[in-house]
């Protein structure tokens, strides 16, 4: 009998060898075989693939053929996975000879099985790092989630000690489920938010658990939308308040690296199913030392250490075992093929126009990969995909017509979280079949758009939420947290972080003698580092610390929070850094007590570092606080930054140029000819490196690759440097003071005013770059540009117009790019109803706006927009007679120039601050949620200064805000890039009535004198300046290199979950791409130039 189900099972397929367990492989044939049978799939699907060119009835006939016999292409990951056929040869000697009950303890049969089952076990501790005796099996991952969290609930409810629980709103259903069980029991369970990038606030956590809570149950890798959980920081958080810690992994198990132990998980949920392995096999992690306690929910014959009564399935467990050793063996070369497939779906989806992640697209698993497709409905862009296996969310929900409630978790509007598809990359998955899966998805979204009508408005430029009906019937959809939005000024750049505020507690201590605290402190550190060991490095640190490194400790940014993320992320990469000293120069570097806070609430010791690591030296900053559990001195921050490579220092002082070959060499050029030699890049000389924008940022980068010795080329489509300032509005002037905005090498001079001019900086850019001699062409434009991996290099093809007027093409291979056109992408321009009907003088977007007309008066002149451009471009045409209008739309932070002067930057920044140098080591040695603690305080003090033109303000009716968490207009910079206006006198104006304020209204429509508001009011104009910003950087980078090239680069600007700032000035997701920008305070050219 068993070798006519053997034969029947072969005939089909003939993928699994006939190797015993020990020896189970796929065997060259075998593989041959999978690889023909996908073949013939492929060449099957081939027709669907020349659908662009078909019909649309042509196209949905061609999508049914699933219904002929053809299976479709399984992209479904997410839901189950395919048994892999090295499972199916270890299960099948357990379905048939070896049947034994493993828990029959008197004879063979029983033995064996038992003998295998343990065998599983231990591969399956193996895959999370735990004890054997810690692995519970059990049915899958619904199961030990059941078990898990009313396990733990009712063995703590008997007591009525501690009855509450903590999830989020994002879990899987069974997780839900299961807590609203327990809450008809009594108990009560708190359901936390997650940001619109699916992550869950620690703060929130933190603040969330109570004396009474019993577990925290928070999945690793959502099973819709892939983001990954800050795991390691839960488990720290609930091991300090000794509350038990739940994950559901079904997601992560052998896709990510789980480690039960440093993560400090108590309780951890597996499937077979999800890994290549049976259905109807999982098992629960439960910790047991520190034992973790709860009651079973199954009675019986006392199996699984009483947890989980019922006889095992030898064969699942085996497959369930089996499937852990391959996962734990291949999961390095898995993730880096599922992370590929991945990149190449996904540029290829968002090329499509009105398409978005859904999602972090930091902390995600590639393999999950969840889109929505705007004007698209999901279920019929599903039915128009039935050649291919996908689903629109969870699996075990999919059969509910609901909108996804973990997309609407995430702000999704129903309409959008109707229109998302999941799809489920996995460890067959090829890449013809994504390719297929592309072309597929273009040509249906193409077709299902074409039958919308909505889609047609769009297309023509048409708001739909200026349309009555659409309004109304979207009014009637708004779910609880569209109910609730988010307040503008708390928002920030789309998949960023909203930066918690650090907190302190107590006033801290003010040692005698700081410098022999500081002395102590730093030989201990040595010594730790000199023992090699990250533990004992990481001790020297508070539980609640900070380590900002730039490039000291990786060739990136981190900010690593608390003792034990220290403790990891050394024992993963490594020391680096080989010693610190404390810097004695100055009064300012010595150590002395300081206020953390800013205000003085809470001291330390401060002092200023230098350092020695694996690739070289640089500076920083150490603050120590008194711990009182130990009585002792430890860290509680400390920031390295390295500023000098070994190898590859930088061409000054001691290491200048000599400037001159002495001697009697024939047809020596002397330096002026040298100069446009290098600057021509005569006799076929090539830059190593491009850079795009010959502003702030691309003259910073280049004057950083010149001092180490690379040679780099700016070019910028002006006709001469400085013309991205002196070719703005008329009155424009710098509104961060001098002693803020600097460019490295050459300081202003000490004559220099407070604040710049905009013609003058453009008149300093051009002198900069004679000075530091810097290659720049002006008037030269890319025309083609392709990047080829094999020899890791671009090919650049330049338009260049010369002085003399000739134009001249030349092509480069240079090997990075360095885009940096500026902190913004392309202008943000409403596209407006009626625009092309208005018949005034000018209406244009704040970038065009050369200034206003002389002599203006009896001429009306609207601005929408209130921030720094809004303002001044207001201000403007006041000055010169207008009757001048401002539309705001939202709200913004004012703060005058002079409580930024003589408050927020005030000693640091300012006549009798320290060196400019020491000053930004001061401000990025900050973490970045203490910095924001201090902005809080520094922002209320500055309200507190502006109160008469603040409350001025708001009686005109003008709207004022805070900033986020009110930590003032410094973080409506770092995480919105925008939203707030320094104070140079329209502030005034505006109280006094001479700027009128037209707030809270959309428009509506462009009238042809006007400008027409969603209440129906209406504003003459006869010139119009939309001062609405600029979209993202990556915008500016679909404009130069296409959306090929775009799709696959990180989203800039903002912070992400450690506190850092994306992407800008670190790998920006394409090999060898970089982003430059910022103000003139924004040092950002060492990564660049190191990794270069």
């Amino acid at each position: 009998m068993a070798g006519t189900v053997t034969a029947v099972v072969r005939s089909a397929t003939r993928y699994v060898s006939e190797s015993k367990p020990a020896q189970a492989q796929v065997s060259d044939v075998q593989s041959s075989t999978i690889a023909a049978a996908r073949h013939k799939f492929l060449d099957q699907a081939e027709a669907p693939a020349a659908a662009a060119q078909a019909t649309p009835s042509t196209i949905l006939s061609q999508a049914t053929r699933i219904d002929h016999g053809t299976r479709p292409i399984y992209l479904d990951a997410q839901a189950t996975t395919p048994t892999d056929p090295r499972v199916l040869d270890a299960m099948l000697p357990y379905l048939t000879g070896q049947y034994g009950n493993p828990h029959s303890r008197t004879h063979a049969y029983g033995w064996e099985t038992d003998k295998a089952v343990e065998r599983a076990r231990e591969e399956v501790a193996r895959l999370i790092g735990a004890d054997p005796k810690e692995i519970i099996f059990t049915s899958g991952a619904t199961e030990s989630n059941n078990m898990s969290i009313k396990g733990v609930a009712r063995f703590f409810g008997k007591s009525g000690k501690k009855k509450h629980l903590i999830t989020s709103q994002t879990e899987h259903k069974c997780v839900l489920d299961s807590c609203r069980h327990l809450q008809d029991e009594g108990f009560d369970v708190t359901y936390l938010p997650v940001d619109s990038n699916g992550l869950i606030s620690l703060d929130q956590l933190a603040a969330a658990i109570r004396p009474d809570t019993a577990l925290v149950s928070i999945m690793t890798v959502n099973n819709e939308i892939g983001v990954i959980q800050p795991v390691a920081e839960i488990g720290q958080l609930c091991r300090r308040h000794k509350v038990y810690f739940h994950t559901d992994a079904a997601q992560a198990l052998g896709k990510i690296p789980i480690s039960v132990n440093e993560w400090n998980i108590d309780l951890l949920s597996m499937s077979g199913h999800k890994i290549y392995g049976p259905n109807g096999i999982g098992a629960c992690y439960v910790r047991r030392r520190p034992r973790v306690r709860l009651e079973p929910i199954i009675s019986g014959g006392g199996q699984e250490r009483g947890l989980r009564s019922g006889t095992l399935a030898p064969h699942l467990v085996v497959g369930f075992g089996e499937a852990c050793r391959i996962a734990r063996e291949e999961m390095e070369y898995d993730s880096k093929r599922i992370t590929a497939l991945s990149k190449r779906l996904l540029s290829g989806l968002l090329a499509l126009d009105h398409t978005s992640l859904n999602g972090d697209p930091s902390r995600h698993y590639p393999g999950c990969v969840n889109v929505s497709f705007a004007y698209v409905e999901g279920e019929s862009l599903l039915m128009a995909l039935k050649d291919i296996a996908l689903s629109s969310g969870s699996a075990c929900t999919s059969a509910s017509l609901e909108p996804s409630y973990v997309l609407r978790a995430l702000g999704n509007s129903d309409e959008s979280a109707h229109s998302s598809i999941r799809f489920g990359i996995g460890r067959f998955t090829t890449e013809a079949e994504v390719d297929y899966v592309l072309n597929a998805v273009r040509e249906r979204v193409t077709f299902l758009r074409e039958l919308s009508p909505l889609w047609e408005l769009v297309q023509e430029g048409i708001d739909l939420n200026t349309i009555h009906l659409y309004k109304s019937v979207m009014a009637t959809a708004k779910t609880d947290v569209a109910q609730h939005p988010v307040p503008s000024f708390q928002r920030c750049e789309p998949g960023s972080i909203n930066v918690p505020v650090h907190t302190f507690s107590g006033p801290g201590d003010e040692p005698s003698d700081p410098v022999a605290v500081a002395d102590d402190v730093v030989k201990s550190f040595n010594q730790a580092l000199s023992a090699g060991h990250a533990a004992g490095v990481a001790t020297l640190f508070l539980d609640d610390s900070y380590w900002r490194d730039h490039l000291a400790l990786s060739f990136d940014f981190h900010t690593l929070k608390g003792r034990a993320k220290i403790q990891s992320f050394l024992a993963q990469n490594g020391l680096w850094l080989k010693s610190i000293e404390s810097d004695k120069s100055s009064a300012f570097r010595t150590a002395h007590v300081a206020p953390f806070d800013g205000v003085g609430q809470h001291k330390g010791v401060e002092l200023f570092i230098r350092f020695t690591s694996k690739h070289g030296t640089g500076r920083g900053t150490l603050r120590l606080s008194h711990d009182s559990v130990s009585h002792s001195w430890k860290i509680f921050s400390l920031f390295t930054s390295l500023d000098t490579l070994t190898g590859h220092e930088e061409a000054t002082f001691a290491k200048r140029p000599v400037g001159v070959a002495h001697g009697g060499l024939p047809g020596r050029k002397n330096w002026a000819e040298r100069r446009a030699a290098e600057t021509n890049f005569d006799d076929n000389a090539e830059p190593v490196v491009l850079i795009l924008g010959a502003g702030q940022a691309g003259l910073t980068a280049a004057a950083r690759l010149k001092m180490l010795g690379v040679d780099s080329l700016v070019i910028d489509r002006n006709g001469r440097i400085g013309d991205n300032w002196r070719n703005r509005y008329h009155q424009l002037v710098l509104h961060d003071p001098v002693w803020y905005d600097h460019m490295p090498y050459l300081n202003f001079p000490s004559h220099w005013p407070i604040f710049t001019p905009k013609d003058k900086l453009a008149e300093w850019f051009d002198i900069y770059a004679r000075a530091l001699e810097l290659n720049v062409w002006t008037q030269t434009t890319i025309t083609k540009s392709s990047w080829d991996e094999s020899v890791a290099q671009w090919t650049i093809s330049l338009e260049r117009t010369k002085a003399d007027g000739s134009t001249e093409s030349r092509t480069f291979h240079p090997k990075h790019i360095i885009q940096a056109t500026g902190h913004s992408g392309k202008k943000n321009f409403p596209q407006v109803p009626g625009i092309d009907d208005f018949k005034g003088d000018r209406l244009c977007h704040s970038s065009e706006f050369t200034g206003a007309k002389p002599n203006g008066q009896g001429k009306k002149a609207i601005v929408v927009g209130c921030c720094n451009s809004g303002h001044d471009i207001s201000q403007t045409f006041y000055e010169n007679g207008y009757d001048i209008t401002m539309v705001q739309r939202s709200s913004t932070c004012v703060v005058t120039s002079a409580a930024i002067t003589d408050i927020g930057l005030k000693g640091l920044y300012d006549e009798t601050g320290p060196p400019v140098e020491d000053a930004d080591i001061w401000l990025y040695g900050t973490p970045t949620s203490v910095l924001k603690l201090i902005q809080c305080k520094v922002t209320a003090l500055q309200a507190e200064h502006d109160k008469d033109i603040l409350d001025r303000l708001a009686k005109a009716g003008f709207k004022l805000d805070r900033g986020p968490d009110d930590a003032g207009l410094f973080f409506k910079y770092f995480q919105r890039g925008g939203g707030y206006y320094i104070d140079v006198g329209a502030s005034k104006l505006i109280g006094d009535g001479k700027i009128k304020i037209k707030q809270g209204q959309e428009i509506e429509r462009v009238l042809p004198r006007g400008l027409r508001f969603a209440d129906g009011s209406e504003l003459e104009a006869d010139e119009i300046i939309f001062a609405t910003g600029y979209q993202n950087m990556r915008s500016e980078a679909a404009n130069i290199f296409g959306d090929h090239l775009a799709n696959q680069l990180n989203t800039v600007w903002g912070f992400d979950d450690e506190g850092e700032m994306r992407t800008i000035w670190r790998g920006s997701g394409h090999p060898a791409f970089w982003f430059m920008g910022g103000n003139l305070a924004l040092p950002g050219s060492k990564p660049p130039g190191f990794d270069i």
